[in-house]
């Protein structure tokens, strides 16, 4: 049987559960009122800092920088959101990125670096890749073609033709 450890915070002993796992710093009932205050404290600081996405306001902070930087209102985004189907422009698939709340984050407004145009919505993994294709086509249709080549090129290796 495990030895009893004893609570750093009212020096109660008690038994680790299961005598199993990492040795408990607190007995059951200071880890309640722990936990109990630290939420406390976070929401405290949520609530005073207005940055944070967990603010009431952080919404409307942004749809203002999607109206600013994009021209784009939140009817013109759910417009342009339907006429793709609600799906990403690129790989026609939903978004399945989340942010730090676990909530599936929003399509991203993909726009023209040069001219500020809205070219359309893109999920996580596309805004990110033509990024990093600095948005220049031909890039993007070699890598697309470098893909083509290497997959029939490894069906000759595995088939043995050719």
């Amino acid at each position: 049987m495990a030895a009893p450890v004893r609570c750093e915070d009212c020096g109660v002993e008690f038994a680790r559960p299961n005598g199993k796992g990492p040795i408990p710093q607190r007995c059951p009932a200071c880890l309640v009122a722990f936990n109990k205050a630290w939420l406390a404290e976070r929401m405290r600081r949520v609530i005073a800092d207005p940055g944070h996405p967990s603010h009431a306001g952080y919404h409307d902070r942004r749809r203002q920088r999607k109206l600013r930087v994009y021209g784009l209102t939140d009817a013109g985004y759910d417009q342009l959101l339907a006429a793709q189907g609600g799906v990403c422009a690129i790989c026609r698939k939903a978004e399945t990125a989340r942010n730090r709340q676990g909530r599936i984050r929003p399509l991203a407004v993909d726009h023209d670096h040069d001219t500020g145009d809205v070219r359309g919505l893109l999920c996580a993994n596309c805004n990110v890749g033509i990024g990093y294709f600095d948005d220049e086509p031909e890039r993007l249709q070699a890598g697309a073609t470098y893909l083509r080549n290497v997959a029939r090129r490894r069906l000759r290796i595995v088939g043995g033709e050719g």
